[in-house]
């Protein structure tokens, strides 16, 4: 099948659709189903050259993903007071660090 010849029937698909828009594997996947036989990577060309894609959204943008440097202070103080298994002793014992620095 030429390339025209699909975009026709590609157009006649998304025409049907009760959609906005759809993907190349959805038309393809209509395509199999009424057996015509061409390649997902065929059908996602065609639709890409032809603006014929759906539509996507964008993300919205995000300011900067710095910290004020607490992270490392909360975990120390976390681990402190948290009890550990030590499978040396079989016991539950206190985590401490030493020489880490000091917890406010």
């Amino acid at each position: 099948m030429p390339d025209a010849t699909l975009v026709a029937a590609i157009r006649s698909v998304l025409s049907g659709s009760p959609f906005h828009g759809e993907g190349h594997r959805r038309v393809w996947v209509r395509f199999r189903i009424a057996g015509v036989r061409t390649s997902k990577r065929r059908v996602l060309r065609l639709m890409r050259e032809h603006g014929l894609l759906a539509p996507s959204r964008v993300g919205v943008p995000r300011g900067l993903r710095t910290h004020g440097g607490t992270i490392i202070r909360n975990f120390i103080r976390a681990a402190r007071s948290h009890p550990t298994r030590n499978p040396e002793s079989g016991g539950i014992e206190r985590v401490g660090f030493d020489g880490i620095g000091q917890c406010p």
